[in-house]
């Protein structure tokens, strides 16, 4: 799935957004990627180690999308029992690019609820914020009837009811069917936002158009897939980052 980039006004004339899916099979083995969208459905057969797939043609993601549900920002690919990919996603615009690691679909034993937080940017320094960028997450069902329960940090609209706001800290439940979505827009930093899901979900979260560090008045893409609790770690090994 694909949170949306910020539109660049200045430059949206001479470039178009482009959404990219990175495939990588082992270096041994051919094996067949099931593609599914809303739109449509086929297979095709990864012959090399790696190449791109590119939904330019099949979905539409040039344009301004806020808190609705939005189908056509998601693409399933799932292999063959017994064969394993890497799955690597880009969503790009004009000076700002980046990207995550899909995780695979997967139930954890003994787990019946699973508890994602979202995890974004504030406003810069100057207290400031694109017009066209907000702290945002997305929501991808990957079974049908999935049950969801938002409880947003920030004010946001309701993705169903855009003339409907959602208070902060006020939980509301939503019923997904497999691919739908849902989509949590704000000015303000969304970290913190609680989901609450019967089944696992594809859970993205970022910044349309952020600044790090917010002493920096900048207007970049944030975007990384956040796994629920039920596996997070208690060790990692970090470099220290120069900025």
């Amino acid at each position: 799935g694909f949170m949306q980039n910020y539109v660049n006004l200045e430059f949206s004339s001479a470039t178009i957004n482009k959404s990219m899916v990175f495939i990588v099979a082992e270096a041994t083995k051919n094996i067949q990627v099931q593609i599914k969208s809303h739109y449509e459905q086929f297979s095709t057969a990864i012959t090399k180690r790696s190449f791109i797939l590119s939904y330019d043609d099949m979905i539409i993601y040039n344009r301004k999308v806020q808190s609705v549900i939005h189908r056509s920002n998601t693409v399933q690919l799932q292999t063959a029992p017994g064969t394993e990919m890497s799955v690597f996603v880009i969503n790009e615009e004009y000076s700002s690019v980046d990207g995550y690691l899909a995780l695979p679909f997967r139930t954890v034993p003994g787990v019946d609820q699973y508890h994602y937080y979202a995890v974004s940017v504030p406003r810069d320094a100057k207290g400031t914020t694109s017009p066209n960028g907000n702290s945002a997450f997305l929501i991808i069902a990957c079974v049908h009837h999935t049950v969801v329960t938002i409880t947003p940090s920030q004010v946001a609209k309701d993705p169903i009811n855009p003339n409907r706001t959602l208070t902060i800290g006020e939980s509301h439940t939503f019923v997904l069917d497999e691919l739908d979505t849902l989509y949590f827009a704000s000015p303000e930093d969304l970290s913190g936002s609680h989901v609450i899901s019967d089944q696992p979900i594809t859970f993205i979260s970022g910044h349309e158009c952020g600044s790090v560090p917010s002493s920096r008045v900048q207007c970049n893409y944030l975007v990384e897939q956040i796994p629920p609790t039920a596996v997070w770690g208690k060790q990692f090994f970090i470099s220290s980052i120069s900025l």
